[in-house]
């Protein structure tokens, strides 16, 4: 019954519940009417059959008084032309057959006892009623009657109600015919609508509201519904053709497989690579992409990955090969990446076509080779010249020196010992030539200084830098003992460095800030460190003449000069020979400054350099 109602329509349905809930509840009335009409009949039956008895009961109080049989019998023959009375049988007090209306041998006596009562039993009604009169009991009566006029009750009332049934269901099924379509007539409606939509896949379409229900709220829910799936999809749709897009305007060739290795989607790329159409590809195995020998081994890595899909190189460190359609290998790269999707998992493969880099990896091993030539060409002709500016070094300090001491010591000699035949004018003249030899000599000693920085053997160890501060302080003093400077050095400063290097560093900054604060009458300089971030900075602060900034790229020239030899002497080394020195350290130095606000120079280390 339940299979059957599934497979009805809603119409049918509908209806069928209508023309259900009718019948039941007219069976259930109608049944109330015959219940009533039986009653009502078999106790209209019973009372006149009672009516009867008691009157016929009287009638024969004085046949059984005078014991006159003939008379009692002639009373109940008048009960012959009364309906449904069938037979009726008198008794006297002595239980004892009186009078009948009919012969004895077919009376269908029941043992119904004397009490006056009447009992429906089969098709017939049983009568008893007592004959009595002043107080005295003379017998009684006993009556049957037919219940046809029950049966036919019964049966005009069943004719009745079957036709009114007929009718009721009748009317009920055209009403319910009719007025179901105010409710099947939206559902299927919008039923249709869900058949065209899943059909045609077109969520632009909608379902009209005619009322206020549950139904029109139905309406409205599938409205919404349509309207976020319709968002969605077109979503997914430019989704997808940007996905495709990108797919297609790969560089490389993209193919994506199902965990059985089965290829699912590929770009043109692919098909340019391998050289199979794209419907030679879709639905085939991946291994058909690879060498014979390679197949096998590569299925077996396959389910390993799917079993732990993560982006990764395929085959790092090994040797990959394509197969092209025509039978032809070519090496190969391959990125791999897992897609999780609504149908399982899928994996991207990146294939690239990596034979232009197998060709140019071999010539640039060839270079490599001829590189390897040359390096230990130009390092023989490095040392070469290394050692020729060794000597070059060798002559600038002896050849050069010694004509440079020859002219400042005659000229010393003329002054001393014919000075007086000189005037004033003749005697600047030598004095000029004697500072000249020794500038000159000053620059050579530089030049040597700055040459040895490179040629340098650095020796990283602890160097206590605040006491290498002390000895470059006490010469300059020692050297200049009428200043009156305030000098303030930190403590501890311990730093990972060449010693040698770093107190020509100190002895270079520190002797500028001496020599630029000779003019001030309360001098001040300052060496200490700061924190800057995860850097320790190095800085030397003097309250000096300082200078422009805009000059700040000058400062570490060679030969570069701020200031007139008639300001401040000097030769423009020292600064280049500071920087070479940090950079040789893996550091950097820079300056701040203002004109007549001093300068302060500041310099690192690399990380090798820790500092405590």
């Amino acid at each position: 019954m339940k299979m059957g109602f599934d497979k009805l329509s809603i119409r049918g349905k509908l209806i069928l519940i209508v023309l259900t809930v009718t019948f039941s509840a007219m069976a259930a009335g109608f049944g109330v009417v015959i219940v009533h009409e039986v009653i009502v009949s078999k106790k209209q039956i019973a009372e006149n059959a009672a009516l009867i008895a008691r009157t016929v009961a009287n009638y024969s109080v004085s046949d059984l008084e005078f014991n006159d049989a003939q008379a009692a019998e002639q009373t109940l023959a008048q009960l012959d032309g009364v309906p449904n009375i069938i037979d009726a049988f008198l008794f006297d007090d002595q239980h004892t057959l009186f009078a009948s209306k009919r012969d004895t041998s077919d009376i269908p006596l029941l043992d119904l006892g004397l009490s006056p009562h009447s009992e429906f039993k089969g098709d017939l009604l049983h009568v008893i009623e007592p004959v009595h009169y002043g107080g005295r009991d003379y017998g009684h009566l006993y009556l049957l009657s037919s219940t046809a006029p029950l049966k036919s009750s019964i049966r005009d009332t069943l004719l009745t109600t079957a036709a009114l049934a007929l009718l009721v269901g009748l009317l009920a099924w055209v009403l319910a015919a009719r007025l179901q379509g105010f409710i099947s007539g939206p559902i299927l409606r919008l039923a249709g609508i869900a058949e065209r939509i899943s059909q045609r896949a077109d969520y632009s379409e909608r379902a009209t509201s005619t009322s206020d229900d549950e139904i029109g709220s139905l309406c409205n829910a599938f409205n919404t519904m349509l309207s976020r799936i319709e968002a969605r999809d077109t979503s997914v749709r430019r989704a997808e053709a940007q996905f495709r897009g990108l797919l297609e305007t790969a560089p490389d060739g993209m193919v994506i497989v199902d965990e059985s290795g089965t290829i699912r989607l590929v770009n043109e790329q692919t098909e340019r690579l391998f050289g199979y159409k794209r419907d030679e590809l879709i639905g085939q195995g991946i291994e058909m992409l690879l060498p014979e020998p390679l197949r096998s081994a590569h299925q077996q890595q396959r389910e390993a990955y799917g079993k732990a899909p993560v982006v990764r190189q395929m085959g790092e460190n090994r040797a990959l090969q394509g197969l092209r359609k025509d039978g032809s290998t070519f090496p190969v790269e391959i990125s791999l990446a897992p897609l999780q999707t609504e149908a399982g998992l899928l994996i991207s493969a990146d294939v690239r076509d990596i034979t232009e880099r197998r060709h140019a990896e071999a010539e640039l091993e060839q270079y490599r080779d001829h590189l390897e030539e040359l390096v230990q060409a130009r390092t023989h002709e490095l040392e070469s010249a290394n050692k020729e500016l060794e000597a070059f070094s060798y002559s600038i300090s002896h050849d050069l020196r010694t004509p440079l001491r020859s002219i400042d010591g005659f000229s010393h000699f003329l002054l001393e010992d014919y000075g007086h035949a000189l005037d004033d004018t003749g005697r600047g003249y030598l004095e000029r030539v004697r500072q000249a030899a020794q500038r000159m000599a000053t620059l050579i000693d530089d030049l040597l200084q700055l040459s040895r920085v490179n040629r340098h053997n650095m020796a990283r160890t602890e160097v206590d830098l605040h006491g290498l501060a002390e000895d470059v302080v006490g010469e300059l003093v020692a050297a200049d003992a009428g200043r009156d400077v305030t000098i303030n050095i930190a403590a501890p400063l311990i730093a990972e460095c060449d010693a040698t290097l770093m107190r020509q560093v100190l002895a270079n900054l520190l002797g500028n800030a001496w020599k630029f604060t000779a003019r001030n009458a309360q001098a001040s300089i300052e060496f200490a460190r700061r924190r800057n971030g995860e850097e320790d900075v190095y800085y030397v602060r003097d309250n000096g003449v300082g200078f422009d900034m805009q000059y700040s790229d000058k400062l570490f020239g060679v030969f570069e000069r701020l200031h007139t030899d008639m300001e401040f002497s000097g030769t423009g080394v020292g600064l280049a020979t500071v920087q070479r020195i940090i950079q040789r350290h893996g550091g950097r130095i820079w300056a701040e400054a203002a004109l007549d606000e001093g300068a302060t120079f500041f310099f690192t280390l690399d990380a090798d350099g820790t500092t405590t």
